[in-house]
């Protein structure tokens, strides 16, 4: 699996997590996010059965 280089697509996460909001990533190809120290979750399904108050999608591919 690919690291990913992520901190200038989204930079709204940031801001979002400054001001208390919890963050749950997808990406079936990035596994480990560096400039964040952060895993990220590659299995969907685990993702759907959770309530969110917002979601944002945006990818740069065509898996969704």
């Amino acid at each position: 699996m690919a690291e990913a280089s992520l901190f200038e697509h989204i930079p709204e996460g940031d801001q979002l997590e400054i001001e208390g909001c919890e963050i749950t990533l997808h990406d079936p190809h990035v596994k480990y996010w560096e400039e964040k120290d952060l895993w990220i979750n590659q299995r969907l399904d685990e993702l759907l059965d959770q309530a969110y108050d917002i979601v944002v999608i945006t990818t740069g591919h065509k898996d969704y």
